[in-house]
């Protein structure tokens, strides 16, 4: 059953933000960190239940949708403006 389910997923291309998020069909989603900045191709049920992100060995990653004070809360690397001395 769920492999006649996967063949018929739907299939998309996304940007990931630096924040880790994608969006569609403007609807925001959180992705893991390790695909910030990365093209990559999800794959969905047409009801938009399930969304998955297809990693490099074909396997399928749940997504899940956007907690904005989750993620806010995330450390990350600051950006530095100019390439001064500290």
């Amino acid at each position: 059953d769920d492999q006649i389910e996967n063949s018929f997923l739907l299939e998309v291309e996304r940007r990931v933000s630096a924040d880790c998020v994608i969006v569609i069909d403007q609807i925001e989603y959180e992705v893991d960190c390790r695909f910030a900045k990365q093209r990559i191709t999800l794959r969905y049920t047409p009801d938009m239940e399930n969304i998955y992100v297809v990693e490099a060995d074909g396997t399928l990653t749940p997504i899940r949708l956007l907690n904005k004070q989750e993620n806010a809360s995330v450390k990350r690397d600051k950006v530095r403006l100019t390439g001064g001395e500290d």
